[in-house]
């Protein structure tokens, strides 16, 4: 009976030790809130106060162990880099994220409230999947009114009372990803003169672009899971592809952008011009 117990006890400790293996640590950026219809720029550049308090959030991730990434050392280095015209400014925050390598962007939403009563720092935080900005976890978090000018201390406050529910979602979420690919929708179109549509007759075997496309959907999609939502002459609607976390072939980051371009490639070896279009977690794509 002895025995059996150690043995038990070894195979739940085996179990706990894998389990923990093969847990994966997202890489984290903290970025700041930029209110629908403001200017990027001007959202961005927070004053130094709100800056320690991403200061303090960032610091929180790193010593949980997560891999964090300086959002304005990137935010520095596109700025520096590229010239960005006003018609663009609201894709600024997403390039940001995109040249980061983060797998995960966190928003703080910062408020200071200074009072004759004493000051508080509250913060709302909303963790996004980088690739696709789906929303992962979110959370807020008080100081609580004290009487100090230490904006730092009571950000610390506020992010301890909001972190550990926050980022045991987060990482839950983030696992499922890991296990069961990114969710994205595939939205294929025809133009209005285009020589194609979903049942013309395609390749070597002469079968119709929807079939045909519904297996290569089947062979390039994450274990093999695609839903199609509906289709028409001119439409064919995929609401939920699976796209891995990183490519089998090269363990490199794998994104919707990759996805899009084996998409394009497929078209174009069956001899037809396609523009494409994202959208978060939404890939257009239009033949020509």
């Amino acid at each position: 009976m002895k025995n059996k117990i150690l043995f038990l006890l070894g195979l739940l400790l085996s179990t706990l030790v894998h389990a923990q293996v093969n847990t994966v640590q997202p890489s984290i950026m903290v970025t700041p809130f930029v209110p629908e219809g403001a200017d990027i720029r001007k959202s961005l550049d927070v004053s130094n106060e709100k800056r320690q308090v991403i200061a303090q959030i960032s610091g929180a991730f790193a010593d949980k162990g997560f891999p964090t990434k300086d959002f304005y050392a990137n935010y520095k280095s596109i700025s520096q880099n590229a010239a960005f015209e006003d018609d663009v400014q609201t894709d600024l925050k997403s390039q940001i994220i995109q040249s980061s390598g983060a797998d995960i962007f966190v928003e703080a939403d910062i408020s200071i409230n200074h009072q004759s009563d004493g000051n508080s720092v509250r913060v709302v935080l909303k963790a996004c999947e980088a690739s696709t900005a789906k929303v992962l976890s979110s959370k807020i978090g008080d100081s609580g009114r004290f009487y100090t000018t230490d904006i730092g201390k009571l950000g610390a406050k506020a992010v301890e009372k909001a972190m550990d529910g926050f980022l045991a979602t987060m990482q839950q979420s983030f696992e499922d990803i890991v296990v069961n690919g990114r969710s994205i929708v595939v939205n294929v179109s025809f133009d209005e003169i285009s020589d194609f549509d979903t049942t013309s007759e395609v390749g070597e075997s002469g079968d119709e672009l929807r079939d045909v496309l519904e297996e290569w959907m089947e062979q390039n999609s994450f274990k093999n899971y695609y839903h199609i939502q509906g289709t028409t002459a001119k439409k064919m609607v995929f609401d939920d592809v699976r796209i891995p976390l990183k490519d089998p072939a090269t363990g490199n980051n794998y994104n919707i952008n990759k996805f899009s371009r084996s998409l394009a490639n497929f078209f174009k070896g069956l001899g037809m011009s396609v523009d494409r279009d994202l959208n978060g977690g939404t890939l257009y794509i239009k033949v020509k």
